[in-house]
């Protein structure tokens, strides 16, 4: 069993209650971002993939990945809704934030890059995507305890609030809240570049915000 990265963001797209209020809003800000014809994806996605080489061609636009509406969620005071994109690419969104899944990759190599083109091209994506559902940055987790600890922070782990809130014997409502409560508990959170060093040098896994001031997108 691997440790993959998990990348969580905050966002601002309009939720009542649990249920997003426009479904097809959501659908069109993603599809405004084109990521279809990015050719860093196509590249990627042919490498890692050719079986699936055809696959984009079948779908042109984000979509819904519809649940069994007659499942029982574990969680009943939590609604997560699951997106795909034209590459098979992943967004899992509900009112307290989104995961983005990156085809799961692994957790180290993103700490200890030999080659920082990849990471960089990742997170240009991470970017416009945050840019577009209006949230400001990201935070990168490990997706299981063999990860350390620090996996048990991550938003995603829980029945989100409630289960976290049970399990920490605090108040947690949103994910600014679980910031706090990891700054205090675990590590001040740290740019991705002082992560780097932390992973490599120090003895704790790093706590990363990623605002993405670093990157050249023009």
């Amino acid at each position: 069993m691997s440790v993959q990265l998990t990348v969580i963001g905050n966002h601002s797209i309009a939720f009542r209650n649990l249920e997003i209020e426009d479904k097809s809003k959501l659908i069109d800000l993603l599809n405004s971002l084109r990521l279809e014809d990015s050719v860093f994806l196509k590249e990627l996605f042919n490498k890692r993939y050719p079986e699936k080489s055809e696959y984009n061609s079948k779908i042109n636009s984000w979509r819904f990945i519809e649940e069994d509406s007659e499942m029982i969620s574990p969680c009943p005071n939590f609604k997560e809704y699951e997106l795909e994109d034209p590459f098979g690419l992943e967004l899992d969104i509900n009112k307290y934030y989104y995961v983005f899944d990156r085809w799961r990759c692994d957790w180290i190599p993103w700490f200890m890059p030999s080659d920082k083109t990849e990471r960089n091209e990742w997170r240009k994506i991470f970017s416009k995507v945050s840019g577009i559902l209006g949230g400001h940055y990201v935070m990168y987790f490990p997706d299981n305890l063999l990860g350390g600890d620090f996996a048990r922070y991550s938003p995603d782990n829980w029945c989100f609030p409630d289960e976290m809130e049970n399990h920490f014997q605090t108040q947690i409502k949103d994910l600014n809240q679980v910031i706090e409560f990891i700054s205090e508990n675990w590590a001040k959170p740290m740019t991705l570049a002082e992560g780097d060093i932390e992973w490599q040098e120090g003895d704790k896994t790093p706590f990363v915000i990623d605002q993405f001031e670093d990157l050249n997108e023009t």
